[in-house]
């Protein structure tokens, strides 16, 4: 059985920071292509229907970044959401997947961590660079970004709240050509080892030549 739901609201899911296991990831973060993240978290087996149900919510990299120093607790998380919406994902062992929404006023403390449980990991480092390179790929769909330069490969997301002019640049930019590039880097710690996973943001493009005027 999944523990990722498939062809809902939510999006094409990944995993990119597990911080329990049972058997299957319990409680982990995700990510959507559009670069929504969301902390999961599993509620409960039903052996009858033969089901699973998890507590999806959505989460900004500042708001995750709390949860992972212990700032917020895991029931604090999921009670005081940022949009106060929850959502309910219900996997059932042919990894059909239904989506309920719910607000966060709803949830019981019996389908909640115990307050005060938290993590308690090494903080992300986030950092602001300004790179020129080859756009190789970008995707407008999904907001997805690839650029290269003579040292590295940047993948990742243009940031959720582009402002508008900045939108139509990227709209009209032709692959294989030299941009300008200020990406956000975000560099995070693994659990257990001593290995971090870095993540990309595209907050501006421009041409080249603007940078030197």
């Amino acid at each position: 059985m999944s523990f990722l739901p498939r062809n809902t609201q939510l999006g094409y899911l990944e995993i990119f920071e597990v911080y329990e296991v049972f058997d299957k990831p319990i409680l982990f973060a995700c990510q959507n292509r559009a670069g929504t993240m969301y902390l999961a978290i599993w509620e409960d087996e039903d052996d009858e229907n033969l089901t699973d149900t998890w507590l999806y919510v959505a989460v900004s990299q500042n708001r995750l970044e709390q949860i992972r120093g212990g700032n917020i607790d895991l029931k604090s998380a999921f009670t005081d959401s940022e949009d106060e919406i929850v959502y309910e994902v219900i996997i059932s062992q042919n990894n059909t997947s239904r989506v309920n929404t719910l607000t966060s006023f709803e949830l019981t403390d019996d389908r909640l961590p115990l307050a005060g449980e938290k993590l308690s990991l090494q903080p992300a480092i986030r950092r602001k660079i300004e790179v020129i390179g080859i756009l190789t790929g970008m995707v407008l769909s999904t907001k997805h970004f690839e650029l290269e330069t003579n040292r590295q490969k940047y993948k990742g997301y243009i940031v959720k709240d582009v402002n508008l002019e900045d939108w139509e640049f990227m709209r009209h930019a032709t692959l294989s050509q030299r941009y300008k590039a200020v990406i956000r880097e975000v560099i995070t710690p693994k659990i257990a080892t001593s290995d971090t996973s870095t993540n990309y943001t595209l907050l501006s493009l421009s041409d080249v030549d603007a940078s030197k005027g």
